[in-house]
């Protein structure tokens, strides 16, 4: 008899296809920078086939060869510091500060699951019996865990009770209140990571795999989140994260077993907050139980409930009070709706250092009228965004500091309206951005915003027609998809193929570069057709698509699938490149060096989850943006070293209409001539490495200095010998990590 290291079950030595699982051996591959199965760790560990791989560790189906029980071995590798080449065991860990961020994660990695090891049989989370440091890295080995996830649960069997949704999550936070006290928090939450075992137990899983690189304090490596069940603060590169993170994320759990819905993204919600009470969704839930998991569920830590011990102590309180948000709209700029469609797509990436929380510039910034030798004043522009031109001139009018200066406001001669639901009949858009400096005799122009119609260039922005219509809020009777894989001659699913207006005539030519000022009375639009032929699908993204960060979007390639005549999906068969999917974004810039891959023009900068890690491109609301990819020429390195005036200029080509400020480090240097040796952006107070057209409101800060002037030399000086050149220490060598007890 021999193992079979698909599933670990004893089959004949005979047999070539294990007749339990159907694995077969000698047709087998894998990623080269996997383990081959079959290898031993710790002596006594045997490896099998990879069982998941989340770009920070891998996940091995293993048997433990000494109690011959079935285990799972998880490895340490995190694909931005390491790899390995195929067929070696030892990871090669890549040089300058990868070392030490590759260490530091390491040493969390290990210690981490050497305190959970210690705990006696935790209630709500999955045993960890031994941690293992062989081949450059380390090894965690966990208890083989049989049953579905609620992920699967909630597929098959649907909606909870609130009874059964609390049973559940209480389970669970019993474990988290022995673990948090440790300084362990899991920060990967969510139907994935929860299994309910064969046995009728609650394991939470995967115990803080994407934590032990986070604290590392990475400066590029990408973290993947999962939309609807993490809170703000993991967006953010300075979000302090803790016990209430996870209460959070299983506050979002329950909310789903009870409601099937996910929540909306916490990120949206910092936008707005619309999360609906199950009781106002015609839920029967107790006051308490429904309070206690709200209060659970705020979007900020500071109004959130603290700890998994208190949010289990309220779970089982009978009178719990409900912390009550005072709520606040949020605008966004001239294009909410854009705002909102983007930041939907975040299950996200975020690169330590890029955020994704929305902020309005709030606070009025103190003038003063002087004027300055070269005109310039300490004036500065008011944002005029939502309001009438006529409410604007009055208030720019009476502004105290722009008198004297012979300082107007006028309307754009170049566009007469630009498209917005939420500011028809306002400003949409000032020449000016808030906080800029004003000379005499500046000339402010604005643009206000239309409901009625829509320029094409404004339609072209829209990748899929579908959202194209929610915006222009045309019904769902108005849109057709076109099925005729001869018309559609491959066009991504959703995309837009004609417009046919209400007097019969037809409008094919969109995206014509000549006609992009024309403009369409969406009153008189009858119906909008799209493609609707072969789509991209898979009910597992993480595991079909992997981590692409860093890789050209051209080499990103998913299933294709059509539908048969009952409108149920099928497989094609075929695989190809989502380059021109809806659910790619290939305009974005940044002035990173491009030796970092993720910042090169066609690669993938960012990768998002999509909701409940299932993405189907023939469903709208399930299309948010998943890569964000820079633009082929959407690498601005080589504009560092050019003057402030050129990189201004370059900034203000790129983002078009869209509100914007750039600012200076040195607000009196000379423009004209100040060199540019970095650019900052932000949004709101979080520092951003790219940036995209669709995006309002962002702050661009060039860090300039003054070019200095070339020495005269009035004598050659005397030579001299050249000192002989020596490295004056060796290199760096690696240190091993600081591993607790992994006995």
């Amino acid at each position: 008899m021999k193992l079979c290291l698909g599933c670990m079950e004893q089959m004949e030595d005979s047999a070539a296809v294990c007749p339990h699982c159907g694995f077969n051996e000698a047709a087998f591959t894998q990623e080269s920078y996997y383990l081959t199965p079959g290898t031993i760790i710790g002596k006594k560990y045997i490896l099998g086939k990879v069982v998941k791989y989340g770009g920070y560790t891998v996940t091995y189906l293993g048997m433990d060869a000494e109690k011959n029980e079935k285990v799972m071995v998880k490895e340490y590798l995190p694909s931005e510091f390491s790899t390995r080449s195929a067929g070696e065991k030892e990871v090669t860990i890549y040089s300058g500060d990868a070392l030490e961020l590759f260490n530091q994660g390491l040493t969390t990695f290990l210690n981490e699951a050497n305190r959970i090891q210690h705990l006696e049989n935790p209630q709500g989370i999955a045993k960890v019996y031994d941690c293992v440091a062989e081949n450059d890295t380390g090894y965690v080995i966990s208890e083989y865990v049989e049953g579905q996830t609620l992920k699967e649960l909630m597929e098959t069997k649907g909606k909870f009770s609130w009874q059964e949704a609390k049973d559940f999550v209480c389970q669970i936070l019993a474990g988290l209140s022995l673990v948090h006290p440790m300084d362990i928090i899991h920060c990967d939450i969510s139907p994935d990571t929860i299994m309910l075992t064969n046995d009728g137990e609650v394991k939470l899983l995967d115990f803080g795999s994407t934590r032990y690189v986070t604290t590392a304090n990475s400066s590029s490596l990408a973290i993947i989140l999962k939309q609807g069940f993490a809170p703000e603060e993991q967006y953010r590169s300075q979000g302090v994260r803790g016990p209430w993170t996870d209460v959070y994320a299983l506050g979002a759990v329950m909310y789903y077993m009870i409601t099937g819905t996910v929540p909306i993204e916490s990120v949206d919600r910092a936008l707005l907050d619309e999360l609906k009470e199950p009781s106002k969704l015609g839920i029967s839930i107790p006051e308490n139980v429904e309070n206690a998991m709200m209060n659970a569920l705020n979007v900020y830590q500071k109004d959130r409930t603290p700890s998994a011990e208190v949010f289990l102590q309220e779970l089982n309180s009978p009178e719990v009070r409900r912390i009550q948000v005072k709520q606040k709209r949020r605008e966004t700029g001239k294009f909410p709706i854009w705002a909102k469609v983007l930041v939907a797509g975040l299950l996200c990436v975020v690169v330590a250092g890029g955020v994704v929380v929305f902020r309005m510039q709030s606070e009025k910034q103190q003038q003063q009228s002087e004027v300055g030798q070269d005109g310039t004043s300490q004036a500065l522009m008011q944002n005029l965004i939502g309001k009438t031109p006529e409410e604007a001139k009055k208030d720019f009018d009476s502004e105290e500091t722009y008198k004297g200066l012979n300082i107007s406001l006028k309307k754009s001669e170049d566009e007469d309206f630009v498209f917005s639901q939420d500011y028809a009949g306002k400003i949409a858009f000032q020449s000016k951005n808030e906080g800029e400096k004003l000379k005499k005799g500046d000339i402010v122009k604005y643009i206000v915003g239309n409901n009625q119609k829509i320029h094409y260039s404004e339609i072209n922005e829209f990748k899929d027609a579908r959202l194209l219509m929610e915006a222009i809020k045309l019904t769902d009777k108005q849109g057709e998809g076109i099925t005729d894989r001869a018309e559609a001659k491959g066009k991504p699913y959703g995309s837009l193929a004609k417009i046919r207006m209400k007097d019969g005539s037809v409008i094919d030519n969109v995206q014509d570069q000549n006609k992009q000022s024309q403009v369409i009375e969406i009153a008189n639009i009858d119906k909008v057709y799209y493609y609707a032929c072969d789509y991209f699908y898979t009910g597992n993204f993480e595991k079909t698509v992997g981590n692409q960060v860093g890789k050209p979007i051209q080499s990103v390639k998913m299933p294709l699938y059509n539908r048969d005549k009952n409108g149920k999906p099928q497989k094609t068969g075929r695989k190809e490149s989502v380059e021109s999917a809806s659910f790619v974004d290939s305009d974005n810039y940044t002035f990173e060096s491009s030796t970092d891959d993720k910042f090169r023009p066609g690669n993938v900068a960012y990768q998002y989850s999509p909701k409940s890690n299932k993405l189907d491109a023939s469903d709208s609301e399930n299309t948010s943006v998943v890569f964000r990819v820079i633009h082929a020429d959407g690498n601005l390195s080589s504009m560092l070293g050019k003057t402030a005036d050129q990189v201004s200029a370059k900034i203000k080509e790129i983002m078009g209409n869209k509100n914007c400020s750039i600012k200076y480090s040195d607000p009196d240097a000379k423009t004209a001539s100040a060199v540019v040796e970095g650019v900052t952006i932000k949004k709101g107070n979080d520092v951003k490495k790219t940036f995209s057209p669709q995006e309002d409101n962002l702050e661009f800060t060039l860090q300039v200095r003054e070019p200095q002037p070339e020495p005269v030399v009035t004598q050659a000086p005397e030579k001299s010998a050249a000192p002989p050149s020596w490295e004056t220490e060796p290199p760096a060598q690696r240190k091993s990590p600081n591993i607790g007890n992994t006995n």
